[in-house]
C-alpha cells in the first residue's frame, strides 16, 4: 500500500511541473514572491492530502476556501521560477476531489488570471489522457473580510453535514479577527500565514491593522515577535473552543529566513489525526536555505521525487483505528 502512495505523489507532481511550465508562457499577471515561499505551498499540499484522506470518512462535502487566492501562479523572484499557487496545490494535491473550492481576490486582474489559469488545468486534468476530477468552483471579488459571508452562506447552504479547509496567505495583516472568528462557527480546519516579522514594524506604523488583525489591543504589550505570534494563537484556541465546543489543536510551523520569516499556523480540532502536522513540522528544517532550495527544485521538476508528503500516509496509518475520532469530534 505505501508503494501505491508513494506512486499517487509521484503521478500528483508531474502535472504540476508541466502545468507550472504552461504557466511560464502564458503572459499573465503573477503572484512575485520570494523562494521560500514553496515551503509554504508544501505544507498546504501536505495537509490537504491529510484533510482530504480523512475528512471524507466524516462528511459528505468538504470543501476548500481560499480567502487571498492570487492569480493561479506564484514568480519566485530569486530564481524565476513560475509554479502553481496555492488552490492549484491544494487540488494537486486532494486524495479525494473538494465538493466545492471557493475562491476570493481582491484585484481584479488577478482574479481574471486565475480564472483563466484554473480553465486551463480544468480542461487539461478531465482530458482523456488524465481523465481526473476536477472541483466545481465560485469564485469572490472583493475584500476578503467581505466577502466572507456570501462564502459563508454558500458553504452552509448544503446543510449541516459539511466541512472546510480554509487557507488564509495575508501578505500583510489582510485578515480581520472578525473574519476568523466567522469560518471557526462553520466545522474546519484553517491554515493562517501569519506575518511574525512584520509584527514589530507594524506595531510602531499602523495601529489600526494591528487590532483589526487581533480583534484587541492586547498586542500592544508584545515585546518580541514570538509573543505576537503567542497572543494570536492564544485566540485562537480560545476562539475555537467558544464556537465548537471542542479541545483545538493550534500549533505553527515556521517558514523563511533567520531574518525575514513566517509561521503557518493550523488551527483545527485536536485528535489523532494531527500527528501528520506534526510529522511535517519535525520532517524538514522549514527556514533552511538548502532544504529551500532542493524542495523548490523538486517541485519544478529539475529533481524528481518529490517524496517528503509520502511519510504522511505512515503517519495516518499509524493512527489506531480504535481512536479514530467520531463525526462529532469534527464539529
Amino acid at each position: 500500500m505505501k508503494e501505491k502512495e508513494l506512486s499517487w505523489f509521484a503521478e500528483r507532481l508531474k502535472p504540476i511541473v508541466e502545468v507550472s511550465k504552461l504557466f511560464r508562457g502564458d503572459e499573465l499577471i503573477v503572484n512575485n514572491e520570494h523562494h521560500w515561499s514553496v515551503m509554504k505551498l508544501l505544507i498546504l499540499g501536505g495537509w490537504s492530502y491529510v484533510y482530504t484522506t480523512i475528512i471524507p470518512n466524516y462528511f459528505e462535502k468538504f470543501f476548500y476556501v481560499d480567502l487571498l487566492a492570487g492569480t493561479g501562479a506564484i514568480k519566485v523572484q530569486e530564481t524565476g521560477d513560475i509554479i502553481v499557487g496555492s488552490p492549484l496545490i491544494a487540488y494537486f494535491y486532494s486524495r479525494n476531489d473538494f465538493t466545492k473550492m471557493f475562491l476570493v481576490e481582491l484585484d481584479k486582474d488577478k482574479l481574471n488570471a486565475l480564472k483563466r489559469r484554473m480553465a486551463i488545468v480544468e480542461e487539461i486534468v478531465t482530458s482523456p489522457q488524465l481523465n481526473m476530477g476536477f472541483p466545481n468552483l465560485s469564485y469572490y471579488e472583493g475584500d476578503c473580510n467581505i466577502k466572507v459571508d456570501e462564502v459563508i452562506s454558500h458553504v452552509t447552504s448544503f446543510g449541516k453535514g459539511v466541512h472546510l479547509l480554509g487557507f488564509i496567505d495575508n501578505e500583510g495583516f489582510d485578515t480581520h479577527w472578525e473574519t476568523v472568528k466567522k469560518l471557526l462557527r462553520v466545522p474546519c480546519d484553517l491554515i493562517i500565514l501569519f506575518p511574525t516579522s512584520s509584527c514589530d514594524r507594524t506595531k510602531a506604523s499602523c495601529e489600526k491593522a494591528l487590532n483589526r488583525f487581533f480583534g484587541c489591543e492586547s498586542w500592544r504589550s508584545m515585546a518580541s515577535r514570538d509573543e505576537f505570534l503567542m497572543l494570536y494563537e492564544e485566540r485562537l484556541a480560545r476562539e475555537y473552543q467558544e464556537a465548537r465546543g471542542k479541545d483545538p489543536y493550534v500549533s505553527h510551523i515556521r517558514v523563511g529566513t533567520k531574518q525575514f520569516y513566517y509561521d503557518l499556523i493550523l488551527a483545527c480540532k485536536e485528535g489523532p489525526y494531527v500527528r501528520a502536522w506534526e510529522y511535517l513540522r519535525s520532517k524538514l528544517n522549514w527556514q533552511d536555505p538548502e532544504t529551500i532550495s532542493i524542495v523548490l527544485d523538486r517541485i519544478t521538476g529539475r529533481i524528481l521525487p518529490l517524496d517528503v508528503l509520502a511519510g504522511l500516509y505512515d503517519e495516518l496509518q499509524k493512527i489506531d483505528q480504535r481512536s479514530q475520532p467520531r463525526l462529532d469530534d469534527f464539529i
